[in-house]
């Protein structure tokens, strides 16, 4: 089981990272991969808070990775590069890297792009017309 298990999200994240999936024809596991990997690639504003604790706090981060860190690697197959980017966000955060990875993943899914909300009304049983609902989308976003 995958420290970052899909089920254990609220059900609209859920649903989220699955219909990612499967627009792009991967498991949920790969889209959790990839949506991680994406993390480690954009600074965030904590990136910040590690450079100043880098340079003033010889200690920083603490010698041993928790164990979590270890098993990530290993089910996302996540670069070293990018796991020590994303366990030194966890620890300046004062967060064990799940926890920290889960918040960081839930944020993503509380903010879809147009084209995650055109794949959610593909979704609806019934005809919808997305070139008014991507018009609409842009509309209610000021886009």
């Amino acid at each position: 089981m995958a420290l970052l298990d899909v089920d254990s999200f609220p059900p609209s994240a859920a649903a989220f990272f699955r219909r990612r999936a499967r627009a792009a024809g991967v498991s949920v596991t790969e889209q959790l991969r990839r949506e991680l990997l994406g993390a480690a690639s954009r600074r965030a504003p904590i990136d910040s808070v590690v450079e100043f604790l880098l340079a003033h706090r010889p200690a920083f981060p603490d010698p041993e990775p928790d164990s979590d860190a270890t098993v990530l690697a290993r089910v996302y197959r996540l670069p070293t590069e990018a796991l020590t980017r994303l366990y030194l966000r966890a620890t300046a955060a004062a967060q064990p890297i799940t926890a920290y990875l889960r918040h960081e993943l839930l944020t993503v899914a509380r903010t879809p792009t147009v084209e995650d909300l055109l794949l959610e009304f593909q979704e609806l049983p019934i005809p919808v017309d997305l070139a008014e609902v991507r018009a609409a989308i842009h509309y209610a976003r000021a886009i």
